[in-house]
């Protein structure tokens, strides 16, 4: 049997409806995306350098942002927690010292020899999959606080100090902010970024060729400036391991 369900809208509701109408296309209005493919930094090549593609993509993305702000800044990785009953997902923070060291030493003017660039993209490999592999365990810490500061919420406790401190809030303004997408199609996938002045990354990868849709919110960031400076990066990165 079917029912026709007549909606009553009062004025109240059809001006709420409007105003989140105009909301969304004010949103999307503003909303670029940006695609790139790297045909030779792909999966095979860099398991072939016995490097993790994951790690390597993520250290492109830190670099191509250096590159253009001369700065580091909170990033986000999504991790599956699957292993687990009503597992869901924890934060992987790609931004590592390692990372750091390394897209400053990629960026000097006198930098090390391409044999010393391969190390330092070693041990960012090195610290990527231990960060990985204790995220997917439970090991992470963002999923953690978030519980507590939940609960305390609940239970109509003051947050913690913790909570409201400038640096704690630094931290989870991710500007980068990015994901892992499965299939060749990567223009058909995505999502926006998660703050104004950020950057929504989907990434993959395939046996040949690394693919990225970038998205981004004008005026407040340039995601086609991002996608040109991280291209110029992989073939940077693959020049390096090709010749060290």
């Amino acid at each position: 049997m079917i029912f026709s369900v007549d909606f009553i809208l009062d004025d109240g509701i059809k001006s709420a409806i409007k105003k989140a109408q105009e909301s969304v296309k004010q949103s999307t209005d503003k909303l670029r995306l940006d695609v790139m493919q790297h045909y030779d930094l792909h999966r095979d090549c860099i398991k072939g350098f016995k490097l993790s593609p994951d790690s390597v993509a993520q250290l492109g993305f830190q670099m191509a942002f250096y590159k253009l702000y001369a700065k580091f800044v909170a990033t986000y990785e999504s991790c599956s927690t699957s292993a687990f009953k009503h597992g869901r997902t924890e934060t992987v923070r790609p931004l590592t010292m390692a990372t750091k060291q390394c897209v400053e030493e990629f960026h000097k003017k006198s930098r090390p020899s391409n044999s010393d660039l391969k190390n330092l993209l070693k041990e960012c490999t090195k610290v990527h999959n231990q960060l990985t592999k204790d995220a997917a365990m439970g090991q992470g810490f963002d999923r953690h606080l978030f519980a507590l500061r939940y609960l305390a919420e609940e239970k109509g406790m003051k947050a913690p100090a913790l909570y409201q401190d400038p640096v704690y809030a630094e931290a989870n303004h991710f500007i980068i902010s990015t994901s892992t997408l499965f299939g060749p199609a990567f223009s058909g996938g995505g999502f926006a970024p998660v703050v104004q002045d950020g950057l929504g990354i989907g990434y993959g990868f395939l046996d040949n060729f690394t693919g990225c849709l970038v998205s981004s919110y004008s005026p407040y960031r340039d995601g086609t400036a991002f996608v040109e400076a991280l291209h110029s990066t992989y073939d940077d990165i693959y020049n390096v391991l090709s010749k060290s």
